[in-house]
Order: structure tokens, then sequence, then C-alpha cells
């Protein structure tokens, strides 16, 4: 904490505390062009939680993160939500929806086509075993695409 000491960190008690979270503290001083792809991600991330929002909505979160980062991130989300604070993810990388979400909405051509938690997806795709990607496919019509994939 001995980096987030000055007077521009100490007017936001909440500053300090959203730059420990999330693992940007020791670079409080430097500038944000030195920083890297994920650490400005992050930082972006900090900004958007400084002001203890109710809901924050997200665009593909973990895009160009590394694994550490990734996890870092579902970390605060997951702390977040613990907290009430709502999170809405827009994602394509299903695996990270069915991983992080407590509700999914799937949108075709700019209209939701299904909605709920994954079990719900699932048996509304007939397959209660299906992972969250080919409960999309069927849902979708795009489940032809899997069955080429499976083929090749």
């Amino acid at each position: 904490m001995e980096a987030c000491t000055d007077w521009r960190t100490r007017r936001s008690a909440n500053g300090c505390e959203m730059l420990e979270l999330f693992e940007l503290a020791r670079w409080e001083n430097e500038l944000i062009e030195s920083f890297s792809h994920g650490m400005k991600q992050r930082l972006v991330m900090c900004a958007a939680f400084l002001h203890r929002p109710a809901a924050v909505l997200v665009d593909e979160p973990m895009v160009g993160l590394d694994p550490r980062g990734a996890r870092l991130i579902k970390d605060v989300f997951r702390r977040m939500s613990g907290r009430g604070v709502a999170i809405l993810m827009s994602t394509h990388t299903l695996e990270v929806a069915q991983e992080m979400c407590d509700r999914i909405s799937i949108i075709l051509q700019g209209r939701i086509i299904a909605r709920g938690t994954v079990p719900e997806l699932r048996a509304m795709s007939g397959n209660p075993d299906d992972q969250l990607t080919s409960v999309f496919l069927k849902l979708t019509g795009g489940s032809a695409l899997q069955e080429i994939d499976e083929v090749v």
C-alpha cells in the first residue's frame, strides 16, 4: 500500500483499494502509455468500479489478457457480484459465459432468442448434458456447422 500514498489517491479512499484490487498500485505514478495491453484493460475496469456502481456493462473483458490477468478479472467480478454489483458481460467466448454468468441471453440478429441459466438453456436445446457452445449452435441453427467440425 506504500505506493498508494500521495495526495492524488488519498483524495479517493476507494482509489487505493481499486489499484490494489486490480494489482496496479505499484505502477500508480507511471505513465499509462508504458502499460501493457493487459494493464490497460485492468486500468479501464479499475476506473469502472472506482465510483462503486450498482451495475457495470463490459464487452469482451478477457480479450488480450494473459491467463493470470483473466483469472484476476474473473475473481474481481465474482467479488463485486458478491457485493451486489450487477455485471452485464457481452462475450463470444462461451466458456467464459458458462463459468462466470448466473444468467445468459443468446442474441441472434439483434434479438434475444433464449435466456436463462446454463441448465435452462441446455433444456431448451434438448440436451441437458451439452456444453454451452453446443447449446448455442442448436438454439441459433448453427448445429450444421458443428456437424461439419465433428466430421473434419
